[in-house]
């Protein structure tokens, strides 16, 4: 009992940190996605502030004092700054992030933010400065909540998958290695649930053998002999419980005919649900023959390793 309390505790413990480490993990890669997503439409932004600028300013340009090298004019400064007060002050009304520091006929700093217009004769520099930070998205709480729902569908579709792939401990100590449906025609793996259809034929050859070999534990039986008639009249009692469940059978099969491809039937169908479980194979399986000739004339299919606790035929 305290063994059973502490493996509870550490799975509930286990289940525990996934559940944080997998929310840790969802968080930051979706902040990530939203810091990254967030910079680039602010980078996009700006840029359309800029531009809207440089347009306005090359519009006033003519009218815009500046030094004019090339035509002996100085400028006036005052006028200038007069030109980049009103221009912030629009800029402002606006809401946009950014300020016109000055408007000059000589580049600026590398480290500074500027836009060049070509003129006639000479360049002309618009040097920005940003004046208001990315307020507010630095953290966002819908992140949170993303992460929260992330987290909880991956949790949710995690314990479905387990649940499914549980199989009961009863089940697993159970020496049950097939069962055998009648009235839905199909073989089950009880441990894995895998589940394949026989058609009439095998599967009554199949139960008759099984039922044969339980009540004769050192029978022989060979596709190069007749079958017993005991054998037979097995074959034939499953082969009317199946039309007493109601499946429509179009004619009595003859069950001494194709041995060898009704066992081919049987031993495919029994490949597909025991997959992977050899001891089941060997003892539910019936053998191959082994070599030509003189050989596997004395070769028996029986499954003479059954006991009666690794096989159910439900509906008999």
């Amino acid at each position: 009992m305290m063994n059973r309390v502490i493996e509870l505790k550490d799975k509930i413990g286990s289940k525990r940190l996934k559940v944080i480490t997998g929310f840790v993990v969802s968080l930051i890669l979706l902040h990530l996605v939203y810091s990254v997503s967030i910079y680039s439409v602010h980078k996009n932004y700006l840029e359309q502030i800029k531009t809207q600028v440089v347009k306005r300013v090359a519009l006033d340009l003519p009218t815009i004092p500046l030094e004019k090298e090339w035509m002996n004019e100085i400028g006036n400064p005052e006028e200038v700054d007069e030109y980049v007060k009103h221009l912030n002050d629009y800029i402002s009304e606006q809401g946009w992030p950014y300020n016109v520091k000055q408007i000059t006929n000589y580049q600026p700093n590398d480290d500074e933010h500027y836009e060049m217009l070509t003129i006639v004769g000479q360049d002309v520099y618009v040097v920005f400065t940003e004046n208001k930070a990315l307020d507010g998205h630095g953290f966002n709480p819908l992140t949170v909540l993303f992460a929260l729902l992330f987290t909880g569908v991956v949790y949710i579709r995690q314990e479905a998958k387990e649940a499914v792939n549980i199989v009961p401990e009863a089940v697993l100590k159970s020496p049950l290695l097939l069962s055998i449906d009648l009235k839905n025609k199909t073989i089950v793996n009880p441990k894995t649930q895998k589940v394949t259809e026989l058609s009439n034929k095998p599967l009554c050859f199949y139960c008759a053998l099984i039922e044969y070999c339980l009540d004769n534990p050192e029978c022989r039986l060979s596709s190069n002999q007749p079958l017993p008639e005991a054998f037979l009249m097995l074959a034939q009692k499953y082969f009317y419980r199946l039309i007493e469940l109601g499946h429509t059978i179009r004619k009595r099969p003859n069950f001494e005919n194709n041995l060898d491809k009704t066992l081919s039937e049987i031993r495919a169908a029994l490949e597909e649900v025991l997959v992977n479980d050899i001891t089941a194979k060997e003892v539910m399986v019936p053998p191959k023959a082994i070599g030509e000739g003189s050989r596997s004339k004395v070769h028996s299919f029986c499954l003479n390793n059954l006991k009666a606790e690794f096989i159910e035929i439900k509906g008999k």
